[in-house]
């Protein structure tokens, strides 16, 4: 027997709100319970009496204090509040080891990494974020969350997850620059200047990669939606704002 609980920001504790024979029953239940239309709710699954969830479904998210400090005091070794951000590490944590989360410590080096993940900071800090994490997951502490329970949270936001981690990768790549198409059409203009009359082959070859990079200057244009007239006038300005050569 599986019982379904929700806890919501008014609640000290869960409230049942259904009862069912089977885990994939409960699981439909509470994956179509109307609180989940709403902010800040927390569903539980779990085997009936124990109090302990082997599911769970949350609006919540996983929100961390971090607390600036800067040294100080009379001998400069006190740690000195100068300070706070507050961060959502909902899909990052999400994203970690289950034996990384369940170790997680505030005012640890554990929940120091999360937060430096971030809040850009250099010095010393105090983060707190597990009660937002026992919130999300519907623990009352970190040592509850059960491998199968991680993984069905981690499994029902998959797509999130994946967008995020993707997100992350593309911030941590260098800026590419994209050619504009006057850039573009310059250097094919170039290359076709350059097609070489005395071999027909290799005359062919360069002719078929000239084409290919035309192609893909129609593509890149449509892409990013250049306008002409917007480079030319960037262009203009940046001539405008260039040092002057004259004496």
């Amino acid at each position: 027997m599986y019982s379904i609980h929700q806890m919501s920001p008014s609640q000290i504790t869960f409230m049942r709100v259904g009862i069912e024979d089977t885990l994939p029953e409960a699981v439909s239940f509470a994956s179509r319970y109307h609180g989940l239309r709403k902010p800040d709710i927390t569903l539980t699954v779990e085997i009936e009496g124990t109090g302990v969830p082997v599911a769970s479904f949350s609006t919540r998210r996983i929100m961390g204090d971090f607390r600036k400090q800067h040294w100080g005091g009379s001998k400069g070794n006190d740690a000195i509040s100068c300070g706070e951000d507050r961060f959502d590490a909902t899909l990052y944590v999400l994203s970690m080891p289950y034996e990384q989360v369940i170790g997680v410590r505030d005012d640890h080096d554990t929940s120091d990494i999360i937060g430096s993940a971030h809040v850009d900071w250099h010095g010393p800090s105090r983060v707190e974020i597990t009660n937002s994490m026992c919130d999300f997951f519907g623990v009352s502490k970190l040592a509850e969350i059960s491998p199968d329970h991680f993984r069905f949270v981690v499994m029902t936001r998959q797509q999130e997850i994946e967008d995020h981690k993707r997100a992350v990768q593309l911030r941590q790549q260098p800026l590419k620059r994209i050619q504009t198409p006057t850039e573009a059409a310059r250097e094919l203009v170039a290359a076709l200047a350059k097609l070489s009359a005395a071999d027909p082959l290799v005359a062919q070859g360069q002719l078929a990669e000239a084409i290919r990079r035309s192609s893909q200057i129609i593509v890149d244009a449509s892409t990013y939606s250049w306008d002409d007239a917007v480079i030319v006038a960037d262009d203009a300005s940046e001539q405008a704002d260039a040092p002057s050569t004259r004496h």
